[in-house]
C-alpha cells in the first residue's frame, strides 16, 4: 500500500492548483453518489502469477444530515473480479451507520471533519458471507465553489461464513481513500479517486492488497424534514404520497424452495430509497441482502435501481391514491447459481389515509448470468406504514418471491417468503 501514497500528494496538489479565489460555501452533506470502479486489483499471497486479480463494479453511496451535525450514511459497492478457472466472482459489501460532521471555514478553505461507525455485510464467491462493523473517519477540504478533496480512512472488523461448522476467525480491513471533486452544477459534481486498502482474512498466509480507482457524480439535495422541497419549491402538501425518503428494513425469512430442497432465510436487511425527479417521475433504488444457511452462510441478494412514472390525487374520502409504473436494471446475487443481471419492470399503489398508508407492489425481472442460465421471475410485496411524525414511518412488510432459473441442462423453481419491520425517513417534503 506504501507505494501508492505518492497518490494522495498528486490528488492534493491537483485540488490546490485547480481551487480558484472564491471564498468557499458551506459544504453540502446531503448527497447521493455513484462510481464505476474501472479496475479491482487483490494480490493474494502464495498464490500462482504473484495472485493479481482483476475486475471491475459499481458503488451507490448516501449520505444525509438527519440533524444539526448528525449524519445518517448507507453505502452498496458490487465487484466482479476475473479467477482464473472460475470465471467472474462477485465481491459485494453493504453497509450503514450514523455519524457526527463539523463544518467550518480555515484560511478560505471549507473544513469537514467527520466520522462514523456502521454495521456492514459483504459477500464473496456467491457462498460466503461475513458480517461486522468499520468505523471511518475523513476530511472534506472545499477550495472555492467548485474543486473538493476527500480524504477518508477506515477500519473493520468481521467475523466470516462458518465453514463446515469450524472456528470463525476475525477478519480485519483497513482502507485509504482520495477523492477529487469538481462541481458542474450547484447540484452536480463529477469524481475520480483511488482506494487501496489490506484485508486480513484471519487464514494465516497474510494480507490480501486490494486497489481500485474509480469514477462517478455526486447529487446535492436538500433535507428539510417535515418542509418544502427546497430544490424545486414545492409546498408541502400533507396527505400526498412524498417519493423523496430513505427506508431501513431488517427482514426475517421463510425456507428457500430450490433444487428439490430447502434452504433456511433466516435473516437480512432491505436498504431502499426515492428521490422525487419532477412533477411525475421519480428514481426508485433498493439493496436486499438476505442471509441464507444451507451448509454454510451464503448470500441471496437483489439490487435494483430505476426511474418510474407517477400519477396520483385524492379519491373519495378525503384519500389520497398514487400509482406508478417504471424499470429498472436488475442485479441478483444467489448461493448455488452465481450472478445475474439485467432488466425489471415494476407497477405499485400508494394509498394513504391519515397516518396509514398501504402500498402493494410487483417487481419483475428477466437477467442472465454464467453458464448460459437465465434467471426471471416476480416478487410481491405489500407495505404498511404509520407516520409518526411528518418525517418519520414505520414500516411493516411481507414478501413472496417466485423465481426461475433456466439453462441448457434444465432449470429450477424458486419459492421464498420474508417479514420485515423497519423506519422510514422523509428528507424533503411532507407526507
Amino acid at each position: 500500500m506504501s507505494r501508492n501514497v505518492s497518490c494522495w500528494g498528486v490528488v492534493a496538489a491537483s485540488a490546490v492548483l485547480a481551487a480558484s479565489a472564491v471564498q468557499a460555501e458551506p459544504l453540502n452533506w446531503n448527497y447521493l453518489e455513484g462510481v464505476y470502479y474501472h479496475d479491482i486489483e487483490l494480490d493474494i499471497p502464495g498464490t500462482t502469477g504473484g495472485g493479481e486479480l482483476d475486475g471491475d463494479g459499481v458503488g451507490l453511496t448516501g449520505s444525509m444530515a438527519v440533524a444539526p451535525n448528525v449524519l445518517l450514511q448507507m453505502g452498496n459497492a458490487n465487484g466482479d473480479v476475473d479467477l482464473p478457472g472460475f470465471g467472474q466472482i462477485p465481491l459485494d459489501r453493504t453497509w450503514i451507520g450514523p455519524g457526527l460532521y463539523a463544518d467550518f471555514e480555515l484560511g478560505g478553505v471549507r473544513v469537514g471533519p467527520w466520522a462514523r461507525i456502521a454495521y456492514e455485510r459483504m459477500s464473496v464467491f456467491t457462498s460466503g458471507v461475513v458480517e461486522g462493523w468499520h468505523g471511518a473517519a475523513g476530511l472534506r477540504l472545499g477550495f472555492g465553489d467548485r474543486v473538493e478533496l476527500a480524504l477518508t480512512g477506515e477500519v473493520g472488523d468481521y467475523e466470516p461464513a462458518r465453514l463446515g461448522g469450524g472456528p470463525r476467525p476475525d477478519l480485519d480491513r483497513e482502507v485509504v481513500r482520495a477523492d477529487l471533486l469538481y462541481a458542474v452544477t450547484p447540484r452536480w459534481s463529477l469524481l475520480g479517486g483511488f482506494e487501496s486498502g489490506d484485508f486480513d482474512p484471519g487464514l494465516g498466509f497474510g494480507d490480501i492488497e486490494t486497489e481500485r480507482v474509480y469514477a462517478g457524480a455526486r447529487w446535492y439535495f436538500d433535507a428539510t424534514p417535515g418542509g418544502a422541497f427546497a430544490a424545486e419549491g414545492e409546498p408541502a402538501h400533507s396527505g400526498r404520497a412524498n417519493y423523496n425518503y430513505m427506508q431501513a428494513v431488517y427482514r426475517d425469512g421463510d425456507e428457500l424452495e430450490a433444487l428439490g430442497g430447502e434452504i433456511d432465510i433466516y435473516d437480512g436487511t432491505v436498504l431502499s430509497g426515492a428521490a422525487r425527479l419532477s412533477e411525475r417521475f421519480v428514481m426508485l433504488g433498493e439493496i436486499t441482502a438476505m442471509n441464507a444457511e444451507g451448509g454454510g452462510e451464503s448470500a441471496v441478494d437483489f439490487q435494483s435501481l430505476g426511474p418510474a412514472i407517477r400519477f396520483g390525487d385524492t379519491i373519495a374520502g378525503g384519500t389520497w391514491l398514487d400509482l406508478y409504473a417504471g424499470v429498472s436494471y436488475e442485479r441478483v446475487s444467489l448461493p448455488f447459481a452465481g450472478v445475474f443481471t439485467g432488466g425489471g419492470a415494476s407497477i405499485g399503489a400508494r394509498w394513504l389515509a391519515g397516518d396509514f398508508e398501504v402500498a402493494p407492489r410487483v417487481m419483475t425481472l428477466d437477467t442472465d448470468g454464467p453458464a448460459g442460465l437465465d434467471l426471471d421471475g416476480q416478487r410481491y410485496r405489500l407495505e404498511v406504514l404509520y407516520s409518526l411524525s411528518p418525517s418519520v414511518a414505520l414500516v411493516a412488510d411481507i414478501e413472496r418471491a417466485e423465481l426461475d432459473v433456466e439453462g441448457a441442462g434444465g432449470g429450477t423453481s424458486i419459492e421464498a417468503d420474508s417479514y420485515g419491520l423497519g423506519v422510514r425517513y422523509y428528507y424533503a417534503g411532507k407526507r
